[in-house]
């Protein structure tokens, strides 16, 4: 059902596409939304890890704290995404809050491991269900027991599930728009706010451009969270050094060129007042301005 729409795109996109005035307006955004996307994705594989580590401990304390994680991702991901980004602006923009995570893209990342964070509780939870029985036994009688004597034992499963989960929430944070039009940090585009206003002003061979470059990442994405679950089986070292590589060239692909088109003449500023946020003095996505001398 879907594959006909996308051929269609793709047919339009190759009569009337521009890639390299995409990268020249879009570049950086995209670069920027990769970015925050494999934050998103890092998180997710660490909670992954957390999860499948507590669920394989033999102590009951933990494997109901590996419960909890899961219930808490649940219910964050059951929330709506407008309600989880002004959570998060209220929990980091206010006094005593830590500026770094409120004026960086750290709080977009939290935003992403709050709205797919379950994958890496539910990928952890069932690395951790898939382990053979017999290893459980065989640490059990070697004494491996608590954090460490997991992660020697069970590194294959913990590795793909962190890939697998990582890899996945990767995608999902490259799509993600509500969290990221709201989190975003000043000075850091994201591309998921410039296809907004591209959709807005109808600018069609800018937002067919991006839907490609997006789904095209997004499979790369899958085909390397398939490949990081494969060390169940087989070795886990490959799989995840073969994902990693992926995801570092798509890192360093877009937004590439020698040199800036034309050159930019910055608008002289006479004053500045405010601040970007939601509270008195603050502004949240200010337009149509003007002042009377």
């Amino acid at each position: 059902s879907g594959g006909v729409p996308l051929l269609l795109l793709a047919w339009r996109l190759g009569r009337e596409a521009r890639p390299g005035e995409f990268l020249t307006l879009y570049g950086e955004a995209l670069g920027n939304t990769l970015a925050m996307a494999l934050g998103g994705g890092v998180a997710a594989g660490l909670l992954a890890v957390a999860t499948c580590v507590l669920t394989l401990d033999g102590r009951a304390a933990q494997r109901r704290l590996a419960d909890v994680i899961g219930i808490s991702a649940l219910v964050a991901a059951a929330l709506p995404t407008t309600v989880l980004a002004l959570g998060l602006i209220a929990l980091y923009n206010r006094p005593g809050a830590p500026a770094l995570i409120y004026d960086s893209p750290l709080i977009v990342m939290l935003g992403l491991l709050a709205c797919f964070g379950f994958v890496g509780a539910v990928v952890g939870r069932a690395a951790a269900l898939a382990e053979p029985g017999r290893l459980a036994d065989v640490r059990r009688l070697d004494a491996a027991l608590g954090p460490s004597g997991v992660l020697r034992t069970a590194w294959p499963a913990l590795a793909a599930s962190a890939g697998a989960a990582g890899a996945a929430v990767f995608a999902l944070g490259m799509g993600e728009v509500v969290a990221t039009a709201r989190l975003q940090p000043p000075g850091w585009d994201a591309l998921a706010a410039a296809l907004l206003n591209a959709i807005h002003y109808q600018y069609l061979e800018t937002v067919m451009t991006a839907i490609i470059v997006l789904l095209f990442i997004a499979l790369l994405a899958a085909v390397g969270s398939t490949l990081a679950w494969l060390p169940l089986r087989r070795s886990a070292a490959s799989s995840v050094l073969l994902l990693a590589g992926t995801i570092g060239l798509l890192m360093v692909m877009p937004g590439c060129r020698r040199h800036d088109p034309e050159t930019l003449v910055p608008v002289p500023v006479q004053r500045t007042f405010g601040a970007p946020g939601i509270v008195l003095g603050q502004f949240n996505y200010p337009r149509a301005i003007c002042s009377d001398p």
